[in-house]
């Protein structure tokens, strides 16, 4: 398990660790996390990327789907047993 600070960093570990998933917040102060998904499977493509946000907003889940993120997660329905059965689907 990886934490980055950055979108480099995310993009850096991710070559380097090559990560079955990957959760990523779609708001990452001044950087997108919809950018982080590209980076992210550009650096490993095999790594499937879920966003997690707590803006519901459908243009940040169709970017997210068109940039490679196989799910959108809304921060303000997320229990521990729906973020279980997320990564579990997503890690197949």
């Amino acid at each position: 398990m990886c934490e980055a600070a950055s979108l480099a960093q995310a993009a850096h570990m991710a070559k380097r660790f090559q990560p079955r998933l990957a959760l990523v917040d779609v708001v990452l102060g001044d950087e997108s996390g919809i950018e982080g998904v590209r980076r992210i499977k550009q650096a490993s493509p095999h790594t499937r990327v879920v966003l997690i946000s707590a803006y519901p907003d459908r243009e940040f889940h169709r970017s997210g789907i068109a940039a490679g993120a196989v799910a959108f997660l809304d921060k303000k329905d997320l229990d521990a047993d729906a973020l279980r059965l997320v990564i579990e689907d997503a890690a197949r």
